[in-house]
């Protein structure tokens, strides 16, 4: 079984208390400009299974929708809330965590993105 927690800490730039995020996050688009920023709120029992089901599906519609290529989420930041806290992982570091996860180079991850992509359309 994968320890969800422990994965997001390895891969978060910064995990803050999910309290702070609003604030972390003006503070942020003061300093650097208003980014990209993706929420995703994980029940504390959350399995790697959801995010694959559920979670990185409509990421990468939402992405595409964005116009920003899902296998390339540069300038995106996903917050990932679980538990109390909220894990700040890069596009690129999140994307890079599912392919190590679930084993899949990145020409297979290209078909997994196509995929999800193309059940938008059905």
């Amino acid at each position: 079984m994968i320890d969800l927690r422990a994965r997001l800490a390895d891969r978060a730039f910064e995990a803050i208390p999910g309290s702070r995020y609003n604030a972390y996050r003006v503070a942020a688009e003061a300093s650097a400009g208003p980014g990209l920023y993706y929420e995703v709120a994980l029940a504390d029992d959350a399995s790697w299974q959801h995010v694959v089901a559920d979670v990185w599906p409509t990421l990468a519609r939402y992405l595409d929708e964005k116009r920003i290529d899902p296998e390339e989420p540069r300038a995106v930041v996903i917050a990932v809330f679980l538990g109390p806290t909220c894990y700040l992982v890069r596009g690129e570091d999140f994307r890079d965590l599912f392919c190590e996860i679930e084993g899949l180079g990145r020409h297979a991850f290209h078909f997994r993105v196509q995929r999800w992509l193309a059940d938008t359309l059905s």
